[in-house]
C-alpha cells in the first residue's frame, strides 16, 4: 500500500489513470482518422461542411472527458442523449453505405467485389452497433 492512501483510493486513482490513457488513445486515433478524411475533403468541398461540426463535437467531448469526467459520465448514461446520438449516427452510416451500394449495383463505379464486401460488412456492423445501443428495443418495448 502507498503511504497515506487506502487500497480503494489506489484503485480509484488507477482507474482514473487508465480512463485518461484510454481517452487519450481514442483522441489520437480520432485525430489520425480525421486527418485522412480531411485529405479527401480537400477534393470534395461538400465533405468539409460535414467534417467541421464533427471536429467540433469530437474536441468538445474529448475536452469534457479529460477536464470534467463526472460531467462526461453523466452525458454517457444509459438512454441519454449521447447514446441516442450514437444510434442515429450508426443508423445513418448504414443507410448511406447501403444507398451507395444500391446506386452502384448496375453502374461501372470501379468497385470490385472485395470493396463491396467490405462496405457490406461495415454497413452490417453499423446496424449491429445501433441495435446494441438500444438493446434491440427491449427497454423501448417493455
Amino acid at each position: 500500500m502507498v503511504a497515506g492512501r487506502s487500497d480503494s483510493g489506489l484503485v480509484s486513482h488507477t482507474i482514473a489513470l487508465v480512463r485518461s490513457a484510454i481517452l487519450t488513445i481514442l483522441a489520437l486515433a480520432t485525430v489520425t482518422g480525421l486527418f485522412f478524411v480531411h485529405l479527401e475533403g480537400r477534393r470534395r468541398r461538400a465533405l468539409l461542411g460535414v467534417l467541421l461540426p464533427l471536429d467540433v463535437a469530437v474536441c468538445v467531448l474529448t475536452g469534457v472527458a479529460l477536464a470534467r469526467p463526472e460531467t462526461f459520465e453523466g452525458w454517457m448514461q444509459e438512454d441519454g442523449w449521447a447514446e441516442w446520438a450514437t444510434v442515429h449516427a450508426f443508423t445513418m452510416a448504414a443507410v448511406v453505405i447501403g444507398l451507395r451500394l444500391w446506386r452502384g449495383r448496375t453502374k461501372q463505379d470501379g468497385l470490385g467485389w472485395l470493396p463491396r464486401l467490405g462496405l457490406i460488412s461495415v454497413a452490417l456492423f453499423c446496424v449491429f452497433v445501433a441495435g446494441e445501443e438500444i438493446s434491440w428495443g427491449q427497454r423501448l418495448l417493455a
